[in-house]
């Protein structure tokens, strides 16, 4: 894998062989930065199920601050670990080796502006990570949730109170995107 733009842009990184961590696909990374252009200067960033990083060191790149990712698999934890040392971002991020969902309620107190998941496909965990981000108060004001899953079945229109706003396709994969639901008066 290799970070696409910003000040690592060129660099190259290790993932796990085979698809366990399933990479994001450089295409669908860079047309998420395209999207996200303007909101990563200084943001402060998590990745529920970080697996290589991807998602993450590229936004580090590209101008955020801080970086938080959990992974659960040990060897991909590993992976993890070596990837942030040889690009130098260990300063810039915290690794936490577990389960999201365990360790959502110490992820606080400064909430996250920029949020990624890229859980197992069609294990439901996509839905439950949007009530966890809730239930813990993870997502700053004006924040916005970024979650890769399967083009079919697709994602949740509503999960609480955030709601997606926009659904980009790429193959059999897709990136939906949400945002606190603000009541209308």
């Amino acid at each position: 894998m290799r970070i696409i733009a910003g000040l690592l842009g060129g660099r190259r990184f290790d993932s796990l062989p085979g698809l366990s961590t399933r990479p994001t696909s450089d295409k669908m990374r860079q047309a998420l930065f395209n999207i996200l252009y303007g909101r990563l200067e200084g943001a402060r960033v998590l990745d529920g199920f970080a697996g290589s990083g991807g998602l993450s060191f590229e936004a580090l790149s590209r101008g955020a601050q801080h970086a938080t990712m959990v992974e659960l698999e040990r060897a991909a934890f590993s992976q993890l670990l070596k990837n942030a040392q040889y690009l130098g971002v260990q300063d810039s991020v915290q690794l936490l080796q577990g389960n999201f969902f365990t360790l959502a309620p110490r992820l606080g107190p400064t909430p996250y502006d920029l949020i990624f998941f890229d859980p197992p496909y069609q294990q439901g965990l996509l839905e439950a990570a949007l009530l966890a981000v809730q239930q813990h108060k993870l997502l700053a004001d004006g924040g916005i949730v970024v979650c890769e899953h399967s083009a079919r079945p697709g994602a949740p229109q509503q999960a609480g109170a955030l709601a997606r706003y926009d659904t980009r396709r790429y193959g059999s994969a897709a990136l939906s995107f949400y945002r606190a639901d603000t009541p209308k008066e």
